[in-house]
């Protein structure tokens, strides 16, 4: 690896954290974005891309408010249809809320869940013949 080239963590969260970065404005806007709407450092999110620590969940959700994004797509495997594909709806951002105050694993996987049926859902729109 050459003096200046970047490491990436080798887990979804710091690829889908890069990758979220580097997208719209550029790294550097983005940066500044985060550092001024979630009150977090540049370092330490270069931290969390490099792999070198790894973000609390509360630290997710703030940077997932400001791109206005689903949180739960930084858990995704780069290269799937991400949760985050599309802005959220008000009625998504209104359930993710409810669901997050229970802060319950199992229902949490259940509405990644079910947002990604959702897509799917929006993607292949049922016909006579084929509902669903």
């Amino acid at each position: 690896m050459g003096k200046n080239a970047k490491k990436i963590g080798n887990n979804p969260i710091s690829r889908n954290l890069d990758r979220l970065i580097r997208s719209g404005d550029g790294t550097q806007k983005n940066l500044e974005k985060i550092e001024a709407e979630a009150g977090m450092a540049r370092t330490t999110v270069r931290s969390w891309i490099n792999g070198h620590r790894k973000p609390q969940q509360n630290s997710l959700e703030k940077i997932a408010k400001v791109f206005d994004i689903n949180v739960y797509s930084f858990y995704d495997e780069p290269g799937e249809e991400l949760v985050d594909a599309r802005p959220l709806s008000p009625d998504q951002k209104e359930i993710i809320g409810l669901v997050e105050k229970i802060r319950d694993p199992f229902s949490l996987e259940l509405l990644k869940t079910a947002a990604k049926i959702e897509i799917l859902r929006k993607s292949n729109p049922p016909d006579d013949k084929n509902v669903i």
